[in-house]
């Protein structure tokens, strides 16, 4: 993912934690990303280790593109 794609109040997925998180704040090419339970520990990440999830409406699951 591209540090300009990068927006506030959004759930990514970490690659490298293996988990989803919220972005609260950008900055350039890094996100403050809050992770909700399990692997991954809250703060500042590049943009590299992040991806983009999908909520779907209908079935009330997330996902993301691997």
């Amino acid at each position: 993912m591209k540090g300009r794609d990068l927006k506030v109040n959004t759930l990514y997925y970490s690659k490298r934690f293996e988990n989803f998180g919220m972005c609260l704040a950008t900055a350039e090419f890094m996100a403050y990303i809050l992770f909700a339970q399990g692997k991954g520990v809250s703060g500042w990440y590049h943009c590299q280790e992040l991806e983009k999830s999908f909520y779907d409406d209908e079935t009330g699951k997330v996902w993301t593109k691997l």
